[in-house]
């Protein structure tokens, strides 16, 4: 079949119209609140935004909320999202983009240290980057036999992630937090923010309740041993320099580890944290603080021993965030 046009002419049989599709692009703004180191081969000399590693961190809370049936988990979703590299790999249908690409680089300090004093390179606080979520038009997913788009999942999951997850290095320990600018005007106080979480997750097909101060997930018992969102604490402060925060959250951190290096995470086999801190600037411009559990049931430390060194942890964030 021929299409003819004044200038030209064109061959529809050379055109392969099976793969044709329409994507679907979602713009979000973010606003670092603090520090975001992310580097490549230069840790020293370089920071960035990362795709991959942008990618990888809403891969593992796509992951870990485990919206998908938490006692039979499955890794469909995740795999339709963002592809999958096994013996018969498939691409995702989700595509990162980076459209603001900030350049205001600081040196910043993280002190008390284990290690001692040291400074890397991070994209300074206040500092705006987009995100372009390119959606390859698809059949819906399925939550818990309820079907939900591509982009609304997608959507859903890249906002409740900026709300308890940072990015890049030191991200369980509150460096590298954003807020995202569509969600900002809901951060006014603890009811607000759970409020915004609950309906996120809703949106997830995620059943949360909040009593204060801690957002839980409704019918929480894991069956398969796989790790899993469990809750979040949140910590209001009065705090407004994140220097200051960084360092009380560090200090705490570090009576953690010296009191129970045994218990949180685990050698063998290799088990990070898990205790997620992050921050979130509120419209007073004080900080709010979450701690979430991403509870993995293969660590090899006592049930009440982990129970313990958690409620330690956040005694002590509390205790230092309200010196």
């Amino acid at each position: 079949m021929l299409v003819s046009s004044p200038n030209k002419t064109v061959s529809l049989q050379a055109v392969n119209l099976d793969t044709l599709t329409t994507v679907i692009t979602n713009e979000i703004k973010f606003k670092v609140v603090t520090p975001l180191a992310i580097h490549g081969a230069d840790s020293k000399n370089d920071t960035e935004i990362r795709i991959q590693s942008l990618n990888g961190i809403f891969r593992y809370w796509s992951r870990v909320l485990r919206v998908n049936n938490l006692s039979n988990h499955s890794q469909q979703v995740e795999n339709i999202v963002f592809g999958n590299a096994s013996d018969s790999p498939t691409k995702g249908k989700v595509q990162l983009r980076l459209l603001a690409l900030p350049a205001k680089i600081q040196k910043v300090r993280y002190s008390p240290s284990s290690t001692g004093n040291f400074a890397i390179n991070a994209l300074a606080p206040n500092t705006d980057f987009s995100l372009q979520l390119a959606i390859t038009e698809a059949p819906d997913i399925s939550l818990n036999n309820i079907p939900i788009s591509i982009k609304d999942y997608t959507l859903a999951l890249c906002l409740l992630t900026s709300l308890i997850g940072g990015f890049g290095q030191r991200s369980r320990h509150g460096v590298g937090s954003v807020d995202a600018l569509m969600l900002k005007s809901r951060f006014q106080s603890l009811e607000s923010f759970a409020s915004a979480f609950k309906i996120l997750a809703g949106q997830l097909n995620l059943e949360t309740d909040f009593n204060q101060p801690v957002i839980r997930r409704v019918n929480s018992d894991s069956q398969d041993g796989a790790p899993y969102w469990k809750e979040t604490h949140l910590i209001d402060t009065e705090l407004t320099d994140y220097q200051d925060l960084l360092i009380r959250i560090k200090e705490a951190t570090h009576q953690l580890s010296g009191r129970y290096r045994d218990v949180i995470g685990s050698a063998r086999p290799r088990v990070p944290s898990p205790l997620h801190t992050a921050v979130t600037l509120k419209t007073d411009n004080t900080f709010l603080v979450t701690v979430s559990e991403v509870f993995n049931p293969n660590m090899r430390t006592a049930v009440t021993r982990y129970a313990e060194a958690k409620a330690f942890y956040i005694e002590q964030l509390k205790e230092e965030l309200y010196k």
